[in-house]
């Protein structure tokens, strides 16, 4: 590798390439600690948490840091792929660094599936350098609780809007790509006051939720039309575009945490959060039929034994089919995953981002 890039959160320096998580507004906890490595080496992928979530409103900055730099470049030009539905861009905080701008000096363009990307550049129109440090500060405010990966596009993906580091006379230098990710939360309403009750009724008995058909963690009444908050059914719209207990994918909680091979991996826990998201980034470029990927797991491993409970160790047991899911089709709501298709990508990640907080492990 020619060109490094690191990402530092909060001051840890971790290898691989860069995102540097600079600072946050609105933060709805006093004390911030940076989320760990999900892997450790990550090589091409890496997520590291922004420290806490940010409310609705609040803002992160994100800050892109050539690290190191062993061959004289004479330029960048940066493409961070995000959710348009948990943050936006901000023009007005956007920071570009030493160096000049070509033509085109920055941009945010929607690229389809809810995704947007933010493109700037920077270089030395004349002459070369080593120069590291910020080259670029990125502001995001939060629109919508979730979480959203930062993506920078790696120039295979074609087109003028990805990431590179650029040699004399155009030549490109090969460089190191990582991931990270913003958090946004909701913030927690100021209760009102509870006038005292004239009379306290008898209270009905609960009833006990039906059996959970498909095994995904969830009873038939919290995946259907009307199931309360935070279930799954209380994010439909109609009967016929919900979830459904026939259906073990839909619900995209998986087990976590995930460990190299040969090491079994942690249990479902029938919530969807922060776990799931880095369970799903740790098995990332692990295809079905392919081999391990940067963090020593392959898709077709039977590590977990019987996870069908059919007494047999099998194809169905492998355990990539527990990370792996594709978008939901019409009439599917887009928060309803759909089955496996044999690659774990960012559209997986996107998919879990979707269903942030639904949860079957209460009454």
């Amino acid at each position: 590798m020619n060109g490094k890039l690191t990402l530092r959160a909060f001051g840890r320096l971790l290898p691989g390439v860069v995102l540097v998580l600079a600072g946050l507004s609105g933060l709805l906890t006093s004390s911030v600690e940076a989320q760990p490595s999900p892997c450790s080496p990550c090589e091409n992928w890496m997520s590291v948490g922004s420290g806490g979530p940010a409310a609705i409103g609040g803002t992160v900055n994100v800050e892109v840091v050539i690290d190191l730099a062993d061959t004289p470049y004479q330029g960048y030009k940066a493409a961070i792929e995000y959710d348009s539905s948990v943050v936006r861009f901000v023009p007005e905080g956007l920071i570009l660094g030493w160096g000049q701008c070509w033509i085109e000096c920055w941009g945010d363009f929607d690229v389809g599936g809810g995704l947007r990307r933010t493109w700037m550049t920077s270089g030395l129109p004349a002459g070369t350098t080593t120069q590291t440090g910020p080259v670029a500060i990125v502001e995001y405010e939060c629109v919508g609780a979730g979480w959203t990966t930062l993506r920078l596009v790696p120039p295979t993906e074609g087109g003028t809007y990805v990431t590179t580091t650029m040699g004399p006379s155009g030549g490109v230098i090969p460089t190191g790509l990582a991931a990270g990710y913003i958090v946004c939360e909701a913030p927690t309403p100021t209760p009102t006051s509870t006038p005292t009750p004239t009379a306290t009724p008898t209270p009905t008995a609960t009833p006990t939720p039906g059996p959970d058909n498909d095994g995904d963690g969830c009873a038939w009444e919290e995946e259907a039309l009307g199931a309360p908050a935070p279930k799954p059914g209380s994010t439909c719209d109609s009967a016929d575009a919900c979830y459904s207990d026939g259906n073990w994918y839909d619900f995209y909680d998986v087990p976590v945490p995930a460990y190299p091979d040969a090491t079994p991996n942690g249990p479902r826990n029938k919530v969807v959060d922060i776990g799931d998201v880095l369970a799903i980034l740790f098995y990332v470029f692990a295809d079905e039929g392919g081999p391990p990927n940067a963090n020593d797991v392959e898709y077709d491993s039977l590590k977990d034994g019987d996870w069908t409970g059919d007494t047999l160790i099998d194809a169905n047991d492998r355990v990539g089919l527990r990370y792996d899911r594709t978008p939901g089709s019409e009439p599917n709501p887009p928060w309803d995953a759909g089955p496996p298709n044999g690659v774990i990508d960012i559209s997986d990640v996107v998919a879990a981002q979707a269903q942030a907080f639904l949860d079957c492990s209460g009454p």
